[in-house]
């Protein structure tokens, strides 16, 4: 999915000032999927639950749309709570995975609403700084010849043997 932008928004890590002119559509996805997920989990998912349910129902035109989003959020939350703790880790990273893809496919659609949707990040982050969404990691690596290196945002297991 190409990497939208929009107009005289800043990006969700970024301030919000005249040096600031856009939003990375993709970043405030991925915040927003982590929000949910790990909102979700948490005490107060029942605060967050009816804020993503009340954003859906205004920018989803029709109550079966609106609906479908507020059944998915109860998805979610019922799929975090039947996790076992040594699978948690993992069943979060999918089912980010699954709401930042819904999170694109609705900002495309709606892109009226990507202010509104940064606004409520932005806020759930700041009254819960323990669930906030983390940024992306830079890495930076550097080798010889013949080196490999491999970046990854998740736990990453490699098969097999290297040889030399």
């Amino acid at each position: 999915m190409k990497n939208l932008r929009v107009k005289g928004l800043a990006r969700p890590d970024e301030r919000r000032d005249a040096l600031s002119p856009q939003i990375d559509v993709d970043t405030l996805a991925m915040n927003a999927a982590q929000t949910v997920v790990q909102g979700l989990a948490g005490a107060a998912a029942k605060g967050l639950g009816e804020r993503l349910a009340s954003f859906f129902t205004r920018h989803r035109k029709g109550s079966e749309a609106a609906s479908t989003e507020i059944q998915r959020l109860e998805e979610t939350e019922h799929e975090l709570a039947g996790t076992s703790p040594d699978k948690l880790q993992e069943r979060s990273g999918e089912l980010e995975a699954r709401w930042r893809r819904r999170f694109l496919v609705f900002l495309e659609d709606h892109p009226d609403a990507v202010t509104e949707l940064d606004d409520l990040v932005r806020d759930w982050a700041a009254s819960h700084p323990s669930l906030s969404p983390t940024s992306p990691a830079s890495m930076t690596a550097r080798g010889g010849d013949n080196a490999v290196v491999i970046q990854s945002g998740r736990d990453t297991n490699l098969g097999g043997s290297v040889q030399r």
